[in-house]
């Protein structure tokens, strides 16, 4: 069974492959999505935040008090 493992791809070549993207970007994602907290997700949904990877990277680094006192402003 072991010799059979690199037959399965891992979630971010399978989830690429479906969306035409490449695995840096789908780890990316992940990276933002697991960074940001779910209250501040929903804040910055369907804002121009939302739409900005520089600035998500840039929330995703901070603290979860700074990322909520970011998203009050």
């Amino acid at each position: 069974m072991d010799s059979l493992v690199h037959l399965i791809p891992s979630f971010t070549e399978a989830t690429a492959q479906k969306l035409s993207l490449d695995a840096r970007s789908i780890r990316r994602f992940v990276s933002r999505y697991t960074s940001i907290m779910p209250d501040v997700r929903e804040i910055i949904a369907n804002t121009w935040l939302a739409s900005s990877g520089v600035q998500l990277d840039a929330l995703a680094r901070e603290t979860t008090d700074v990322q909520r006192q970011i998203v009050t402003l």
